[in-house]
């Protein structure tokens, strides 16, 4: 008998569990967005409170990135929280409901955006020049009126100083064959150029043009320039990397977008005072960036820069920016044209 009191006990347990197990604990209330869950900076994020039982809240605190903010318990359970200099990208709202104590705790996706949107921005070309048409750009700057270049693809990745004006190699220095030559930038003298997968930059001494030392870091790397402090780097995402230029360890990194979303596949970099401008990976455009926020301000569409009768069948996208701060114009190429255009950006 003292078994099967026993089993018949287990037994009773055991269902108590599963019936508790199967019973979520109770909620006295629900939270949800009332505006889109895309949202622009310096907006305002607004989201109701709905009370499942009698139970009234006294307050909640509502956190967004790094700001947090108490707001009082109102009848019409309607609340916003202004995104004042809260960083754009993908965020998630975090909504702690009182009642004397901390009663339930929700969240909420949004994507914060820029509240700006592009202008569309033109050019116009003041001299073209003539260039190596095997040549996969990479990179591009100016410093004392020559051009500095790397260029891609294993096995033919290097970088190069040109005379822009004749497209003659100054000087040359090839990669060896298991690194993909991509953006490079030039500060204090030293030259910085990055590879694509493998991890890897290289530095170089400006005068002497032979390798210094190399260094690491954890993402792919695609463009770079610099802020006459800081180095900045893309990776093909949104993203742009400050790098200091003396440990080459991450500062920080920007989310970049338009009103739209991110934008995506940032690649060859040129800063010019306080505007980052980036070529977008396979497409005709480059943007126009603040420095400060990534925030996109202008876009600009070079689809018909490269005539058809200049193209062949190894002619590629777009890429290749470089400011030239003696004649105070932009300088645009691509993967293996033929032509370096001198254009004037409005």
């Amino acid at each position: 008998m003292k078994l099967v009191t026993k089993l018949f006990t287990c037994i009773a347990v055991s269902s108590l569990l599963i019936i508790g197990c199967n019973n979520p604990p109770k909620k006295y209330f629900t939270t949800s967005l009332v505006s889109s869950t895309k949202i622009a900076i310096n907006d305002t994020v607004l989201f109701s409170v709905t009370d499942l039982t009698s139970k009234q809240i006294d307050s909640l605190v509502v956190t967004i990135g790094s700001f947090s903010r108490t707001l009082p318990h109102n009848a019409e359970n309607i609340y916003n929280f202004a995104l004042h200099n809260t960083a754009m990208g993908e965020l998630t709202v975090y909504i702690s409901l009182f009642a004397d104590e901390l009663i339930e705790k929700y969240s909420h996706n949004i994507t914060v955006v820029s509240d700006i949107e592009p202008k569309i921005g033109t050019y116009r070309i003041i001299r073209t020049f003539p260039r190596d048409d095997n040549f996969y750009t990479q990179g591009l700057e100016f410093v004392d009126n020559i051009l500095y270049e790397s260029a891609g693809e294993y096995g033919k990745s290097r970088l190069r100083k040109t005379d822009f004006n004749t497209g003659k190699t100054l000087a040359e220095l090839p990669l060896e064959a298991q690194f993909f030559g991509e953006g490079l930038t030039i500060l204090n003298n030293h030259i910085y150029q990055l590879t694509w997968q493998e991890k890897t930059g290289f530095i170089y001494d400006l005068d002497s043009f032979q390798p210094i030392s190399s260094f690491a870091y954890g993402t792919e790397g695609w463009g770079l320039t610099n802020d006459g402090k800081n180095l900045i780097m893309s990776d093909g995402s949104e993203f742009l990397y400050i790098l200091n230029p003396e440990n080459l360890h991450v500062i920080t990194r920007m989310a970049v977008y338009d009103n739209s979303g991110a934008v995506q596949r940032l690649n060859e970099l040129e800063y010019v005072d306080g505007v980052i401008f980036a070529n977008i990976y396979t497409t005709d455009f480059i943007v126009a960036i603040d420095a400060a926020t990534g925030k996109v301000l202008t876009r600009y569409n070079f689809k018909n820069l490269l005539a058809p009768q200049y193209r062949t069948a190894t002619t590629d996208v777009l890429n290749g920016i470089a400011y030239n701060k003696e004649r105070g114009t932009f300088f645009i190429t691509g993967k293996n044209w033929s032509k370096l255009f001198e254009v004037v950006l409005d």
